[in-house]
């Protein structure tokens, strides 16, 4: 029987918005460093939450300071208004050319790969869930045994990140001294989860076979 080729393009589709999201989940995963490390992100700013302190500060480097000083984990500053404003709860958002955020670059990652994981497996079960409405051969059959086996692995992922956040807030709690000795050596060479390097190549690996089976599919 023919396979639905409606449905067939749905799943390219499905498939090249995975692979958008994993190469974001790629380079939040580099971007990870130790615990107390700062990074400056420009053109963004912090919306919502609660601020624990609101002063004119002189410079984006000062405010950095007054965030290691304070423990913070989430700074914002405007170099036209030279306010620096610490708001641990609120979200990082797009801003205008003079504003600035500056995040703990432990727990700001973690939260973006967290966030990424959620948004990789959300896609991954509707590509599942659109196999299921297609009438599949052997081809096919490899393909959803490839994504259920892939969704078991984003299930892992997610616990182990959960509880990776959860050490991390709780080891920032009981040792806030650490951001004071990580802002001195915030030049120090970032460090690679190792662990999340082995998930993503294979990750990979199992899209690009993914992208071959669909294609040899269609041509059938």
């Amino acid at each position: 029987m023919a396979v639905d080729s409606v449905s067939m393009e749905d799943i390219k589709s499905l498939t090249n918005q995975y692979n958008i999201i994993l190469k974001q989940y790629v380079a939040a995963n580099k971007s990870l460093s130790s615990l107390g490390s700062y990074e400056v992100l420009s053109n963004k700013k912090i919306s919502d939450g609660a601020s624990s302190y609101l002063g004119t500060i002189p410079t984006t480097d000062a405010c950095q300071a007054k965030c290691a000083e304070l423990k913070c984990s989430v700074a914002a500053y405007n170099s036209d208004t030279k306010i620096c404003q610490i708001n641990n709860t609120g979200n990082v958002i797009n801003g205008a050319s003079a504003e600035k955020v500056i995040v703990n670059k432990e727990i700001y990652y973690l939260n973006q790969l967290d966030n990424l994981n959620t948004q990789l497996s959300n896609v991954n079960t509707q590509i599942i869930a659109k196999i299921n409405t297609i009438n599949r051969g052997d081809t096919l059959t490899s393909l959803y045994n490839e994504r259920v086996r892939l969704k078991a692995t984003l299930d892992a992922d997610k616990v182990s990140l959960t509880k990776h956040l959860s050490n991390t807030s709780n080891t920032l709690t009981e040792n806030p001294d650490i951001l004071d000795l990580e802002y001195i050596q915030k030049d120090q060479e970032l460090e690679t989860n190792s662990r999340y390097y082995i998930f993503l190549l294979l990750a990979l690996i199992c899209l690009i076979a993914v992208v071959v089976l669909i294609i040899m599919q269609i041509k059938t």
